[in-house]
């Protein structure tokens, strides 16, 4: 990021908006973030419940391409991402952690 080398004027700043549309923006930034983590909420429960094989797209990223349309590489990575942050069930019925749950406590 290029800085000048002008001084920061605060009264300039307070009189433009800045602050406001600085708020605006980390506001909409906490939104997206959680909307991301809704999202691959939503991705590993299609996963967990096996929801790509009863429409018959085969493996659960071509899903994912169907659903939201993102491109092959995006998609692998949000199954890959959610696959992390979501615990799974095994057929014994044990609750297998997520590999990396501070990720998903953090989104």
């Amino acid at each position: 990021m290029a800085r000048s080398d002008k001084r920061f004027d605060e009264s300039l700043f307070a009189a433009s908006g800045g602050s406001g549309l600085i708020a605006e923006l980390q506001d909409n930034a906490q939104r997206i973030r959680l909307l991301q983590a809704h999202q691959l909420g939503l991705i590993a429960d299609l996963e967990r419940d096996g929801i790509a094989t009863l429409g018959r797209v085969f493996p659960a990223p071509g899903l994912v391409i169907e659903a939201i349309r993102v491109a092959p590489l995006q998609a692998t990575r949000l199954v890959a991402r959610a696959a992390q942050v979501t615990e799974t069930l095994t057929p014994t019925g044990y609750t297998m952690p997520a590999p990396c749950p501070t990720f998903g406590r953090a989104a």
